[in-house]
């Protein structure tokens, strides 16, 4: 019956998916607007709240806001269509040193391959700007050959008024948008309340608080950083002395919005122009250092500090998800995929049904840490396994990584064993690579026997030998010699072993006691040692005479003899 109930659902999940994705692509002439605006409206909201504590009323504080932003886009276009000005002007200046370089190119040895094809570009450039300057064979110059239409008001606005419509329309319900969602911002988000129901009306803010603050943070933190990054790139240009470096710089600072390829777009640029202007090759060379070494900072120190967990995303997610918007919303697409992607985790996190969507974008581990040690010692992975407890043990006392991590692990791998769906070889693997990364991990000095001589006994399986050598580990940092005899546990000839002779303490260990086995082993362990003083370690079950412990932490304190047997 549960598989049958899991398909409608699993299906319904799937058209579902389709179904947004497929509205997503066809609607988003509207999408995109809507999506912008909102965007637009978390970054202005605070500035008009601020604002209104001056005493100035919503309307006025939004339409200055939005004026504002205005203002700024449109300076923020003129300068830089002033410079694209400037730089074409001045590129004609730089062809001598266009050539050269060519030529060096072709010249350059060994010929042959990438050199050579160069080479041959170089010529028919070069071939290409001689024709220009060159006369007719007869010694006259070429005549220009122009074609004259007839005016057409038509044709016009075809050419002209078309290609700019589109985007002037773009730009006009964004702000029609913006300046509705800042003077509705209240009703709107009771509206959403409403729709996701009174009942559950706790759960709809706080995940509407969070998403809002989440964007927010991102947005501030982002712009900061961009802006210093552009002004840092500008000044590097400037001092360079590559022609336009206020351009660069601006071009810089926008491009880092796009997510991984806006650093190396904006480098290109400026790279290939200083490639192109400067005699030599040391330029270049200073343009590729400056934006590596900002980029190096940035990424790998300023973002980290500011951005912090505000965001939520896991890095492949922030590449995923922007290789996606794309697809379906273009360059706008790619400018949102980080805030939307920051939505939908946001939207997993408090809606159980979408809570694959946190699991997918979410940058919180999606597995506790006794569940990854334990997947880790499934596969043998002696190397993540001990780096998984040298993390988890960081600051801590000792028994913290014996009684909160590898004790969870084992009594994941008990639970499986009794479900049937771990073998007797997979049990071996568990013990042995518990056993060679506790080794990795443990210092000599905490190796010296001085307190006495432990025997660790294994009951019952594989699986509470990995328990003995859990407690073995814990004994030995306090300086116990703890012994684990060999396989098959618990025989008698293994316990009359020479080296058990004076064993004065003895803690018998097991995930899970069998109370009918426990008295038959308890009566054979005293018959080899009548004089030692005999625990039990186990997290579940009972142990019919003896003093037990439920953690390991618990059974060393016993042994020590400053413990009480657990309840």
């Amino acid at each position: 019956m549960d598989g049958g109930t899991d398909r409608p659902d699993s299906l319904t999940m799937v058209v579902g998916i389709a179904t947004v994705v497929v509205t997503l692509y066809f609607g988003r002439d509207v999408l995109v607007p809507l999506a912008l605006a909102a965007l637009l409206s978390l970054a202005f909201a605070p500035v008009v709240l601020w604002l209104q504590r001056w005493r100035m009323p919503r309307l006025p504080a939004v339409l200055a806001v939005v004026a504002m932003a205005l203002l700024v886009i449109g300076g923020f276009g003129t300068v830089v269509t002033l410079q694209f000005a400037d730089l074409a002007r001045q590129i004609p200046g730089y062809e001598h040193n266009m050539l050269a370089k060519i030529e060096a190119v072709r010249a350059a040895p060994p010929k042959g391959g990438l050199v050579e094809q160069l080479a041959r570009v170089g010529d028919d450039l070069h071939r290409a700007l001689g024709r220009t300057t060159t006369a007719d064979d007869d010694g006259r110059a070429p005549v220009p050959v122009v074609v004259h239409e007839g005016f057409s008001p038509i044709r016009l606005i075809e050419n002209v008024v078309g290609p700019a419509l589109q985007p002037i329309t773009t730009i006009g319900i964004v702000v029609i948008f913006v300046i509705f969602i800042l003077m509705q911002r209240e009703d709107l988000r009771n509206r959403l309340v409403r729709l996701a129901g009174l009942a559950d009306m706790g759960r709809t803010t706080i995940a509407i608080d969070d998403a809002v603050g989440r964007v927010s943070r991102y947005l501030l933190a982002q712009l900061g950083i961009n802006s210093g990054f552009g002004a840092l790139v500008g000044l590097g240009l400037w001092a360079i002395g590559l022609p336009s470096p206020l351009l660069w710089g601006m071009m810089a600072g926008v491009m880092r919005f796009v997510p991984y390829f806006g650093s190396i777009i904006s480098a290109s640029f400026p790279l290939l122009l200083s490639i192109a202007v400067a005699p030599g090759w040391t330029t270049p060379l200073l343009v590729f250092g400056l934006f590596l070494a900002l980029e190096l900072v940035v990424a790998n120190f300023v973002e980290p500090l500011l951005y912090g967990s505000s965001t939520g995303l896991a890095p492949l997610s922030v590449l995923a998800g922007a290789i996606v918007w794309t697809s379906l919303w273009g360059p706008a697409g790619l400018l949102l995929a980080t805030p939307l992607n920051v939505c939908l985790v946001v939207l997993g996190k408090h809606v159980p049904m979408l809570h694959f969507l946190t699991v997918i974008l979410g940058d919180a581990p999606v597995l506790p840490d006794e569940a990854r040690l334990y997947q880790r010692l499934l596969a043998a992975d002696v190397e993540e396994a001990a780096q998984l407890c040298m993390e988890f043990a960081a600051g801590k006392p000792s028994p913290a990584l014996h009684d909160g991590l590898l004790l969870p692990a084992l009594m994941l791998a008990e639970r499986d064993r009794r479900r049937g769906s771990l073998s007797s070889g997979r049990q071996r693997a568990v013990v042995e690579t518990l056993a060679e990364a506790l080794a990795s991990l443990a210092e000599p000095a905490a190796r010296t026997a001085g307190a006495g001589k432990v025997l660790c006994l294994p009951l019952h399986c594989e699986l509470d030998r990995a328990l003995a050598v859990v407690l073995a580990d814990l004994l030995g940092r306090d300086g116990w010699q703890a012994l684990i005899p060999p396989p098959p546990p618990a025989a008698g000839a293994t316990l009359a072993s020479p080296e058990h002779r004076d064993v004065e303490r003895l803690c018998l260990c097991a995930l899970g006691f069998n109370a009918h086995n426990a008295r038959r082993l308890v009566g054979r362990v005293r018959q080899h040692f009548p004089d030692a003083q005999i625990f039990a370690l186990t997290p579940a079950g009972e142990a019919p005479g003896l003093t037990v412990a439920r953690t390991p932490s618990q059974a060393a304190a016993l042994i020590a003899g400053r413990g009480v047997a657990a309840a």
